[in-house]
């Protein structure tokens, strides 16, 4: 574009819009897949209770599970199991689990393991079904505030591209882009650019779901 028009900012302007594109038109991944997680730990939780009730320990029941871990947890839950399996303390691989998943609602899960490590005592499937519950109804209602903030979402999306094709046709139609070809003009044009973009940056922001705090330390690399 820079070369076709012989201006630099219509070709920033023009790779800015080739890069953000799909940005734009697709802000609903990450909520996405927090609830899917969510909904993936509830289900795993369900399934270690179902193995501890049979007489295993907490880790024997962690090891058995792995290989039908719910899809969205399966690699998280099967390194857990290999960091078990070759001798590293629980505490260690639940904390790294911790580290993996990074928010509070997987923490509360960490927690358990770990207070059930330094208290082996009596009511561990009762705890796991009531955690299983816990983050349950928090991907639930999790899900229930991405479906209004999906309103946003649509609404960012369409703002952009009208906008978008609004600010194509007066910058390339010679009636109305003419004062744009010039040193001021290219000048504003910039301006207005990163205006538009802080915007639509501030809509993502406002449309997105925020992790839930961490109530674990994060661990240094390599501890």
């Amino acid at each position: 574009m820079w070369v076709l028009t012989g201006r630099p900012v219509h070709g920033l302007i023009a790779g800015t819009v080739i890069l953000g594109l799909p940005w734009i038109w697709n802000p609903a991944a990450t909520a996405e897949h927090k609830v899917q997680r969510l909904e993936g730990l509830s289900e795993w939780l369900q399934q270690l209770v179902s193995v501890h009730e049979a007489g295993t320990s907490l880790e024997q029941a962690i090891q058995a599970s792995a290989g039908r871990a719910p899809q969205a947890v399966r690699d998280n839950v099967r390194l857990l199991a290999a960091r078990l399996r070759s001798g590293l303390s629980p505490e260690q691989a639940y904390l790294a689990l911790g580290d993996e998943l990074g928010d509070g609602d997987s923490d509360n899960v960490v927690l358990l393991f770990l207070n059930h490590i330094r208290d082996r005592g009596e009511g561990l499937g009762y705890a796991l079904a009531e955690m299983s519950t816990l983050i349950s109804d928090r991907a639930r209602n999790l899900r229930a505030v991405d479906a209004d903030r999906a309103k946003v979402r649509t609404q960012t999306r369409w703002v952009g591209i009208i906008s978008l094709a609004m600010a194509t046709f007066v910058i390339f139609n010679p009636s109305y882009g003419k004062p744009f070809w010039t040193l001021a003009g290219q000048a504003v044009l910039l301006l207005g650019a990163g205006l538009f973009v802080g915007a639509i940056v501030l809509l993502r922001v406002i449309a997105s779901t925020p992790p839930a705090p961490r109530l674990l330390t994060p661990r240094k690399a390599g501890a």
